[in-house]
């Protein structure tokens, strides 16, 4: 199949996946949507479970794109505080500017595997283990790694949806970064890490 037409199945199925629950959505819903027939269908993506997998990675790639080689990329010595405000406000502008993406993602997450799906912070997990080698040795015990992450992505999911989803915020912009940036203060503050780890460049 040629992969503009493949493309444009996996762009239609993020659409269908993103409206409701995914046990609810349907290959058959999706070919028609898609102008193909479900024979064609399958044949591209053999299961469900597969169409599933790589509409996942198609989505997840549009929500990092902006954070390879954009401002979210660390500089070395840099201060996490910062690297991270920027990821978190980069991801933020990519899901209000395509909300379908974060609502396919809110979906599928819990239907798979909720701790390993990160989304657009997969990446993050290696960015706080390399910062807090140097601050292992002191006094403080930061939370896990893998928790850390998890409460950054229970923080940013929900105020994403908040932001998504009330009328207010939809309106008022100022209001949507106040929200974002509270959130945000609020996860660091709760790990109880110094501001001035920092960071070593490393590829994503």
């Amino acid at each position: 199949m040629p992969l503009d037409r493949t493309a444009h199945i996996l762009s239609t199925a993020l659409w269908r996946f993103s409206l409701r629950a995914l046990h609810l959505t349907t290959t058959a819903e999706i070919a028609q949507h898609a102008g193909v027939s479900v024979g064609t269908l399958f044949r591209t993506f053999p299961t469900k479970e597969d169409l599933l997998a790589n509409v996942y990675a198609y989505a997840m790639a549009q929500l990092q794109a902006p954070l390879a080689a954009g401002p979210g990329s660390p500089q070395r010595g840099e201060n996490l505080t910062k690297l991270l405000q920027r990821w978190w406000d980069l991801t933020a502008q990519v899901a209000l500017a395509q909300p379908h993406l974060v609502a396919f993602w809110r979906w599928y997450r819990p239907s798979v595997h909720p701790t390993s799906l990160l989304g657009p912070f997969e990446p993050v997990a290696g960015l706080l283990e390399r910062a807090l080698v140097r601050h292992m040795s002191s006094r403080a015990k930061p939370l896990p790694v893998p928790m850390m992450v998890a409460a950054l992505v229970g923080q940013w999911s929900a105020a994403l949806e908040l932001v998504l989803t009330e009328p207010t915020c939809q309106t008022d912009a100022a209001l949507r970064q106040l929200v974002l940036e509270r959130t945000y203060a609020g996860w660091w503050q709760s790990l109880g890490l110094p501001d001035y780890l920092e960071v070593e460049r490393v590829p994503y």
